[in-house]
């Protein structure tokens, strides 16, 4: 039998990672260990046959003791490094990517056809004629194309098998994410798997990410974060447009341990003394969907609604309308609803205090005193047929500045009736004046003379008089 036996360095090498273990099936599976591919090492676990998954994890410990700290460390820079070399090494996470293929239907269809391969945010660009040729089969475009593919940065290999017209793209363990597209769908189909994603367990603390770091970059990006119960914190952790950090799903809290709030967007600094349990949006919210808030809400600047927005509670169709475009031309509107079918105008102080106003027919606007009386008011509304002024309790004064009231006028020609004196318009006056002179000018006042049975209108200085003109 030939004995296998480990060189001193790979024993002095799993002696100082003692407690850093692979899951055993799991580890059965490597086709080699360590894993060289380029000038990179790595720790390959295989998962051939019934393995599904492979476990990279700190040992418990096996009596009463506290469990050990893990560490997965990006590499310290050398201490005598110069320049560009004195930063630290980044630590990459990222998803699997998906199978990744390209079947070439029809070769004679593919005259100047383009195919893109992004890797990473790097766009690729593979043009028949020029990077590839279509050649006389579509086995020989496939097999063109896969040449040209495997000689991108950050793939590993493309193929094809035998005589097939499918190139198979093996992109690089550095490689974070692979997409396709193509110009000429006749020439080319393509297919993209979904990628992995990155689960995370609970808590997740990152204290120690500073302004350069990102949780993605523009060579590596998450398509998807998932943490689980816990808390993320952090006091700038980020994303931007480079790094495709697209979704992230917390079922905990995101805090900051300090005595700061969490600030989202650019660097700001609080106005109002916000503490470590508090956001902090330097830059523009926007929300798509509903916003609640529970309590108060200050603003310090205007509030600019869009065209036809409801301000107030829309469940009953009552509120304001800054700008509804039903009207011509457009007109900012009070909406009384299907509560009261009124407003109510009050003082502050009293928003509290009951004025009892039953639901109105027409829309009618209430006006108090300053008092909390349920009386002491001043309704003005429209019955359908006239105008309507009432109070609560009172007169209703009229006091114009120049210490008269001015009722309507009929002045023309031939003066006509303005409406049939009857029960729903006693009490109406008007002043009437024959502009030919026919008759002096007069007040008149529709009444019931003399026993409520017969109205008619009459002069207002001889009620026993009925008025000339009508």
């Amino acid at each position: 039998m030939k004995k296998f036996v480990l060189p001193i360095f790979f024993l002095i090498f799993a002696i100082s990672i003692g407690n850093i273990l692979l899951q055993k099936n799991a580890f059965a599976q490597a086709n080699t260990w360590p894993d060289y591919r380029g000038d990179m090492i790595g720790v390959p676990m295989g998962s051939s046959g019934a393995i599904t998954s492979g476990i990279l994890y700190c040992e418990p410990p096996i009596s009463d003791t506290l469990p050990m700290i893990c560490y997965l460390q990006g590499a310290d820079a050398w201490p005598e490094a110069t320049g560009a070399n004195r930063v630290g090494g980044n630590i990459v996470e990222c998803g699997g990517i998906g199978t990744r293929q390209v079947t070439i239907d029809n070769f004679a269809a593919c005259a100047g056809a383009v195919v893109t391969v992004t890797i990473d945010s790097t766009v690729n660009t593979l043009t028949e004629g020029a990077q590839w040729n279509r050649g006389a089969s579509n086995n020989a475009a496939a097999v063109s194309l896969a040449s040209a593919i495997a000689s991108l940065t950050g793939i590993s290999d493309a193929y094809t098998l035998g005589i097939g017209s499918v190139a198979y793209i093996l992109p690089e363990i550095t490689t974070c994410s692979l997409d396709l597209a193509e110009t000429v769908a006749a020439c080319t189909t393509l297919t993209e798997g979904t990628d992995g994603s990155i689960y995370v367990g609970t808590p997740v603390i990152l204290p120690f990410v500073n302004a350069t770091t990102n949780l993605g970059s523009a060579s590596n990006r998450f398509g998807y974060i998932w943490a689980g119960f816990g808390v993320i914190s952090g006091s700038a952790v980020y994303g931007s447009s480079a790094t495709g950090l697209t979704n992230i799903e917390l079922n905990g809290f995101i805090t900051n341990p300090g005595a700061n709030p969490l600030v989202l967007g650019v660097a700001a600094a609080s106005s109002h003394a916000l503490g470590t349990d508090d956001v902090l949006v330097g830059g523009i919210l926007e929300v798509n969907g509903i916003a609640y808030f529970d309590s108060s809400l200050t603003i310090a600047g205007n509030i600019n609604s869009s065209t036809n927005t409801i301000i107030g509670d829309v469940s009953y169709g009552s509120g304001i309308g800054p700008r509804i475009t039903a009207q011509t031309p457009d007109t900012s509107m009070l909406l009384t609803g299907s509560l009261s079918n009124g407003w109510v105008l009050i003082e502050y102080a009293d928003r509290g205090f009951d004025y009892q106003h039953t639901l109105q027919t027409n829309p009618t606007l209430f006006i108090h005193s300053a008092n909390q009386s349920t009386t002491e008011w001043l309704g003005l509304t429209h019955n359908q047929t006239n105008g309507v002024i009432t109070t609560g309790v009172g007169n209703l004064d009229v006091a114009a500045a120049a210490g008269g009231m001015r009722i309507a006028r009929i002045i023309s020609a031939a003066p006509a009736e303005p409406v049939a004196c009857g029960t729903t318009t006693e009490g109406m006056m008007s002043y009437v004046n024959d502009t030919n002179d026919g008759a002096k000018a007069q007040v008149c006042i529709c009444i019931s003379i003399p026993d409520d049975a017969t109205w008619d209108w009459v002069q207002i200085h001889d009620m026993t008089t009925a008025c000339t003109f009508f």
